[in-house]
Order: structure tokens, then sequence, then C-alpha cells
């Protein structure tokens, strides 16, 4: 899997031009793997008014789809009422049968859940928008941030 933060590292790596390290994503030619990739719609959806954001993480097998309906900025007000989708690709390619609310696959959807939440905070960790980035440094007991370069 990868991802649209992908493409300019893959491009500057083939020009032979470094690639600098605040830049998102990683060559497609390295020996990097990732487990799934992110995706997020800013906008109208499907549903009428879906004003939210909607993500998605996609692995080799499974495809979760978390969205709030209603408006961003009252979407932390009505959290509850967040939806979703879960297909598993292998057994259904075309995305027919959405599984997210059967208890079966509870485990598999809260897993997922977990990792694109995880994505999403290395992510913003890792490339924080007009902000100096930060670095834990653990030595002994004590934990100290570092706000030198990565």
């Amino acid at each position: 899997p990868c991802e649209l933060v992908d493409v300019l590292p893959t491009l500057l790596d083939v020009a032979g031009v470094e690639i600098p390290d605040a830049l998102p994503g990683f060559s497609l030619r390295t020996n990097f793997h990732r487990i799934a990739s992110f995706a997020e719609f800013h906008g109208r959806g499907y549903e009428e008014y879906q004003r939210s954001p909607a993500i998605m993480w996609r692995t080799k097998e499974w495809k979760l789809i978390l969205y709030m309906p209603g408006r961003l900025d009252e979407a932390f007000q009505h959290y509850e009422n967040m939806k979703g989708e879960l297909y598993n690709l292998k057994n259904d390619p075309l995305e027919m049968d959405n599984l997210y609310a059967i208890q079966k696959h509870s485990a598999i959807r809260d897993r997922m859940i977990s990792e694109v939440l995880m994505h999403i905070v290395c992510s913003l960790g890792r490339f924080p928008s007009c902000a100096a980035r930060t670095k834990i440094r653990i030595t002994g007991e004590e934990t100290k941030p570092d706000r030198g370069k990565w």
C-alpha cells in the first residue's frame, strides 16, 4: 500500500535528488513497506448532509471507513453518532457487504480503528504544520522534550 504523500519522495528519488527530512511520505523505491494506507475526504460525501471528514484505512485484506454525519464544527459534540464501513476485500472485492456493525468482526474493526488513530497521531507528531518538531528523549526515568533536529 502507498499514499499520495509517497509520490513526491518517489519522484525526487528517481531524479537523484535528496529527499528532505521534513517531507512526509517515503520513496516507493526503498525497502519501506506500509502495513496499510490512509486517505481522508473533506466535503460532501454520499450522504446529503455529510460535511465532516471521512477517513479510510486499508490493508491488503480489509478496508475501514469512518465518518461523522453532519457539520465538522458539531462533530465532537455528537461523536457517539460516528458511522463506519468495514469490508473484507479478499471475500468481497466489490465492497457490497458492510461488516462494521457485525459483532463477529468487532475485533478487526476495533484494531483497525486503533491503527488509523495511531497513524494520524504519529503523522501529526512527525509533520506538524507551523510548529517546531518535538522529539522526546528518554534518559533514565525522566523524559525531556528536545526541540532540535530529528
